[in-house]
C-alpha cells in the first residue's frame, strides 16, 4: 500500500515538474519578437506585480489585440503563484496532454514583457489563437479552440 502511494506521489510530482519544462519554443518566440520592437525603438514595459497579477473574477473570451507571435497548434498559459485558477488550468491541460507552453510571470521577465504587450489584466491568461481567455472557464475555453479552428477553415468556394 505504501509503494502505491509513494510511486503515485513520485508520478504527480513528476507531472508537476514537467510544465515548466514546456517553456521554451514559445517563450524564445516572444523574447526575440520583444527585441526586435526594442530595435525599432519601442519602449516595452514588464507587467508589475499587482493588481494585473490576480485572478480574474469574470472568465472573457475576446480576440486578442496584441502582436505576439503565435504558430499554428501553439497555446501560451501565463500564471502567477498563489493563482488557484492557474493551477487548475496547469492541472487541466496536464491531465489531457495537451501542449500549452506556460510563462510564469514571477519567474521570467519575457513571461512580464509579453504579458505586458497582451495587455493582461487577469490569470490565468490563455492565448489561443487570435483568441485570448482572461480567467478559467472550461466552457469559454472550449469556445476558444472551436473559434480558432474555425479562423483555419478557408472561407467560401463551395461546391
Amino acid at each position: 500500500m505504501r509503494t502505491r502511494k509513494l510511486i503515485a506521489t513520485v508520478t504527480a510530482l513528476a507531472a508537476a515538474l514537467a510544465a515548466p519544462v514546456q517553456a521554451g519554443e514559445i517563450e524564445d518566440a516572444f523574447r526575440g519578437f520583444i527585441d526586435r520592437l526594442r530595435g525599432q525603438g519601442r519602449t516595452i514595459l514588464e507587467a508589475a506585480q499587482g493588481r494585473s497579477w490576480q485572478e480574474a473574477r469574470t472568465p472573457v473570451l475576446e480576440p486578442r489585440v496584441d502582436e505576439l507571435p503565435l504558430g499554428h497548434g501553439q497555446h501560451v498559459l501565463f500564471v502567477a503563484p498563489g493563482c488557484r485558477s492557474c493551477d487548475e488550468a496547469q492541472k487541466y491541460f496536464r491531465q489531457r496532454r495537451w501542449k500549452v507552453e506556460v510563462l510564469d510571470l514571477s519567474r521570467s521577465g519575457t513571461a512580464r514583457e509579453a504579458y505586458a504587450l497582451a495587455q493582461g489584466h487577469g490569470l490565468p491568461l490563455v492565448l489561443i489563437g487570435k483568441h485570448r481567455l482572461t480567467g478559467w472557464n472550461l466552457r469559454l475555453l472550449k469556445e476558444a479552440v472551436v473559434r480558432d479552428t474555425m479562423d483555419k477553415v478557408p472561407s467560401g468556394g463551395g461546391a
